[in-house]
């Protein structure tokens, strides 16, 4: 799903396409998954990272959350983005690559933003590259689950 939230993000092809051009392969192994991923790919997804974490929580039978969600200060004005939301439940889940999130400056902001999210009601969970595999993601997995429990009670 990786390749093809990119391939959808670079613009040369749409969902469409993925979805039509696989069945080029139909009675091929893997093409059952393959039609399954090209359902879930979404070029709205900006880093591997996000990609990973959207596809942890598909595996999981989670919801899938929305990607690059606006929010808006007090004002009603769209002030920044999150990578992954559940809107209604507020419910927000940030993936910190190195790339963007490596210098103090940046982990000020993020930790700023973070800290305005939770004024507001926010529940905000931070996901990291080590998070994604063996026991981290499933505590990764059980955080997403305890938080969306929590928003249904």
């Amino acid at each position: 799903m990786i390749t093809l939230d990119q391939f959808l993000r670079q613009g040369d092809v749409s969902k469409e396409d993925l979805i039509r051009e696989s069945g080029r392969y139909a009675g091929r192994r893997g093409v059952v998954q393959l039609r399954e991923l090209c359902q879930l790919a979404d070029g709205r997804s900006e880093s591997t990272g996000e990609s990973w974490t959207r596809l942890a929580i598909i595996d999981a039978d989670l919801p899938v959350p929305q990607l690059q969600v606006w929010v808006e200060d007090d004002y009603g004005e769209p002030i920044f983005r999150l990578d992954l939301a559940y809107i209604l439940s507020k419910i927000a889940i940030e993936y910190d690559g190195k790339r963007f999130h490596k210098t103090k400056e940046q982990r000020r902001r993020d930790e700023a933003r973070r800290r305005w999210l939770r004024d507001r009601g926010w529940i905000v969970i931070v996901v990291t590259k080590e998070r994604l595999r063996g026991q981290a993601l499933m505590c990764l997995i059980q955080e997403i689950r305890d938080a969306l429990a929590a928003r249904r009670s």
